[in-house]
Parts: structure tokens; sequence; C-alpha cells
């Protein structure tokens, strides 16, 4: 929050010297209104942006523990000295005690200065001048502004001692509406009072309305000297001066600069020039005071994800290797984690092997290091005995089929090892797309597809369709590939997903499951989830021929 209070000071700031370096002299008062007010929301905006930029890391290498390495202990946080902690904790009530004590003196300032408003318009006579409401006054006060209210003396005004330049110049602050910036501008020093630039701004703000009304009152042909002796009359000692903080007044402080602004003209290629400096400004800006952002994502391709093994090692003595490097129990869960945090739960699941090569001595590890690795999604789990492996003459650790494999060459050398690989085979991407080969194909069209697919192969009478999936399938879009190859009269089609095939109405479960679960591609397993055959559902069709004549006249 500190940091976004300081970029936001330094943001107005800039902005604000800008205007007085390159705007405040210039005639161009209708575009320096809107800039101001531009400030604050830009100023406030900016800082809150946040932009992110991807990055493309490559996979986190595997950092082995060292045999003779100490252990760092993790069960718990790095500890923060008490006293330490308090005095760190106790700062921020004290600051938000302090913001709202000035909110309030603000808040109570504002509503009382519209209280007064209202007072005066409510208990003074009024005049309805077609788009303004003169509120005739009894005390001694230069005229002023709020909104459509125009506050006048009584007597002077009755007297016709006003003169028509001050009625046109207050008339000019109405049909601006120039009590909008105000209100506004008001209500940001309410919120932000502790920001000083707010208090420049709002300053500038006010002063630049004296500019538009001065403008506007010059181009009814009022000669310039007459309406600065006017101005100069109201701001004489004898003038009794009740300044009212949300209305536009005539005398400011500031009557030179006022004078001296009423000589400038600025030309058109003047204020374009002054409005295309701006925009380099504003990019620099929003560059440098913005939040910047890195995420990272994964350069590599996944499919060609190197497949491992896990081995796990108790000796006669207890000691633990995690692939050849030492452990303890408790770091089983983590560095599983970080081994495999590479692939989904369904390659977790279908491809990683985890071998538990024991000592016949320390047979209680094995149930403690079985449930961790489970926990993770690995559900191939070898249990490899020592003293078999010596009596055998054989290694105790023997790879898996997939050990030093892709996750793309593990999928086909599954596909190739099925029953099915002779079928036809359509893969299932994002839950539901359907492709064969290179080609997407949409489920209206997948009908046609299989028919031209059996045809091209000669396959008419016994043709059976296989659907794979990596992810996870809901069971209605199963249902339509089913009434789809049914439509193409498949005889056999087998659906099968790396992860689970699971009812339609089961989503809100799932998404709890995940938020629970530490593996968010992991969905739990519940009495709804439908696993049959390794997560596999195969189907008979039983196809019956359906006649249908047409006669000429188009009855069936």
């Amino acid at each position: 929050m500190l940091i976004y209070i300081v970029k936001t000071v330094a943001c107005m700031a800039i902005l604000f010297f800008f205007y007085k370096l390159f705007l405040e002299r210039e005639s161009m008062h209708v575009f320096k209104r809107f800039y101001l007010l531009f400030v604050y929301g830009f100023s406030l905006v900016v800082p809150a942006l946040v932009f992110t930029e991807y990055v493309e890391v490559s996979p986190t290498p595997e950092i082995p523990f060292s045999k003779n390495q100490p252990q760092l202990v993790t069960e718990g946080p790095i500890g923060i000295p008490e006293a330490l902690e308090a005095d760190v904790l106790d700062v921020e009530p004290l600051l938000c005690g302090i913001y709202f004590i000035g909110l309030t003196f603000f808040g109570i300032k504002f509503i009382k200065n519209l209280w007064q408003i209202w007072e005066r318009v409510r208990k003074n006579p009024k005049q309805k001048q077609s788009r303004f409401t003169n509120v005739l006054l009894k005390e001694i006060i230069p005229p002023h502004t709020f909104f459509s209210y125009i506050f006048l003396n009584k007597k002077k005004f009755e007297a016709d001692e006003i003169p028509k330049e001050v009625l046109l110049h207050e008339q000019t602050h109405a049909r601006q509406k120039h009590s909008i910036d105000v209100v506004l501008v008001e209500l940001l020093q309410m919120l932000f009072w502790f920001n000083p630039m707010v208090y420049l701004l709002k300053k500038s703000v006010k002063l630049n309305h004296e500019f538009l009304a001065d403008q506007a009152v010059l181009k009814n042909n009022i000669d310039k000297a007459t309406y600065q002796n006017t101005l100069l009359s109201y701001l004489s000692p004898d003038s009794k001066k009740i300044y009212q903080p949300l209305a536009n007044a005539i005398n400011y402080s500031s009557i030179k600069k006022r004078f001296t602004i009423m000589k400038t003209q600025t030309s058109k290629k003047a204020a374009l020039l002054r409005s295309l400096i701006l925009l380099p400004l504003l990019a620099l800006l929003v560059y440098g005071f913005s939040q910047q952002t890195v995420e990272k994502k994964n350069s590599f391709d996944h499919t060609a994800l190197i497949i491992k093994d896990i081995v796990v090692d108790i000796d006669a003595d207890g000691n633990l290797l995690l692939n050849d490097y030492k452990i303890t129990l408790n770091d089983i869960s983590r560095e599983g984690q970080r081994l495999t945090e590479n692939y989904t739960h369904g390659e977790r699941k279908n491809y990683i092997t985890a071998h538990i090569i024991y000592d016949e001595n320390q047979l209680e590890y094995i149930e403690k290091i079985q449930s961790e690795l489970f926990a993770l999604g690995i559900h191939q789990i070898n249990h490899i005995s020592k003293t078999t492996s010596r009596t055998l003459e054989r290694p105790a650790f023997i790879p898996s089929k997939y050990h030093n494999k892709t996750i793309e060459e593990a999928r086909a050398m599954q596909k190739e090892a099925s029953s099915w690989h002779d079928s036809i085979w359509f893969d299932i991407k994002n839950g539901d797309e359907i492709w064969y080969e290179d080609s997407s194909i949409a489920m209206k069209d997948l009908a046609f597809t299989i028919l031209k697919i059996s045809n091209n192969r000669d396959q008419e009478d016994n043709v059976k369709v296989q659907f794979y999936s990596t992810g996870v399938l809901h069971s209605d879009f199963v249902d339509k590939l089913n009434i789809e190859a049914k439509n193409a009269n498949v005889e056999e089609v087998q659906v099968v997903s790396e992860e689970y095939i699971i009812p339609e109405n089961n989503d809100n479960n799932d998404n709890n499951d995940n938020n629970d679960n530490n593996d968010n591609n992991e969905i739990k397993r519940s009495p709804e989830t439908i696993t049959l055959q390794s997560n596999k559902i195969s189907l008979v069709q039983d196809v019956e021929t359906i006649f249908i004549n047409i006669n000429k006249k188009g009855q069936l």
C-alpha cells in the first residue's frame, strides 16, 4: 500500500509539473480543465495496473540431495522474534487510525460546507432566471456560484450595482458546470487528504475555472480594461471576503496571473505540439509506475518429457535412498512431488512406476512409503525383496517399460500394446475435442468420418473404434460418442481416459475436491466416479438393419 501511495504522489507531481511548465500559461483552457481532472484519475489508476510478462523457462532441473549433505528441517515456517513481530504488526492499526481520523475530519468539513450552501439557498429569497437561480443574500459577500445557484448581495442586485460582466462571469461557471469539478476534487481531497499533490491540483482546477469564465466574458465584446478594473474593485480592502470552498468565487489571490492569461493567445499549432509532447510522457509513466509481474511458463514440449522411475531403497539399518540419494521418511512426499511436478495426474498414474526395494528387517517402512507415493498419484508400485533378488541372481531394480521414454513414446507404446491397436483410433483433447491423426472433427461429423475411414480400410464389418483421452471425460460426452459410433454401424466402442470418466452432474463435487487437493489436476474419487476396467468403458453395439421405403408420393 505504501508503494502505491508513493507512486501516486510521484505520478501526480510529474503531471502537475508538466502542467505548470507547458500548459498553465496557455489559453487552451478547456483542454486544461479536462487535463487536470485526468491527472487525478490517471495517477490513481496507473499504479494499480498489473502487466504480466510471460517468460519461457525450462523445467526445473532435479537437484538431488548430497549423500553427506546436512538435511534442512522444513516442518514449520521460519520464525520471527515475537518482539519484532509485535512491533511490525502494531504499525498498521496506527496508520489506519490516523487515516480514518483525517478522513472523518475532511468528511465533516465537506458535509458542513454543503449544509452551509443549502441553508443559504433555503433561507434567502431567490430569483429564477431561465437556467440560473439568483440567491439574494443580506451579507456583503463577493458573488459566487454553486451549480445553477448564483449567490449575490441583495441590496446591490436590486440597486443594479452589480456589473453585467460579473454576472456573466458567474453565469459561465454555472453554464459550464464547474461545480461538478469542484465537488469531485473535494471528494478526492477527503479520501486522499494525506497526498500533498491533491491540494496543489485543486488550486489549479479552481484557477482554471476562472480562466474559462474570464475567457467567456471577453468573448462577449467586454472591454478588457473595464473588466480588469471591475475585478480589482472586488478585491479592494473594503470588500468583506467570505470564502466558500465549494463555490466558484470571483476573488482569488492570483489576480495578476489572470490578467496575464487574458493577454495570451495560443495557436492551434502550439496547442497540438503540447498535446503531442504529453503522449510519450504518459507512456513512460504507465511503464514506470504500473506493476510489472513475471509469470513463468514452460518452453518445452510436454510430450517430450522424459519419464523416470522412482526407486526407494530401504537398507538393513532403516536408512532410505531415493534415486540413490539419502532422505528421511518425512522427505518422501516432498521429494516425490518435486520429481513428478511436471506430470499430469493421469501421466503419474499410467506411466510412472515406483520401486520399493526393501530389506526384510525393515518391513514397517513399506506401508508408509507406499501410502505417500499413492497420495502423489503414483499407482504402479513394485515391491522387491533384496533377499529374493539375491536368490534369483537378478538386479533388484528392473526398469519399467516406460523408463527413459518420452510421454509421446509411452502413449504410442500403450496404443500399440492394446488389443484395439488395429481399430479406428480417435484422440480426445481438452475434454471435448475429437481428433483423428492431425485433424479436428466436429461431433456432428463423427459418424460420417468413421464410415469414410472404415470404407478406406475395407472394414465394412466388425468395425471397432477406440477413443483415447489424456484428461477427464464427462459421461454425457461419452454418450454422444457412443450414439455417433452407433450411427456409423460400429460394432464395438472403447473409451479410455488417463484420468477419470465422471458423471456430468459431478462437476461441483469435483471442483470442491480439487480445491482441497494439493494436485489441481487430480479428481478425487467418489462413489459416483466411474473407473471401470482401469478407466475404460467398452460398449458392444446390437446393430439392426432398418429398411425405409419411400414411394413416389414421398410417403414412408
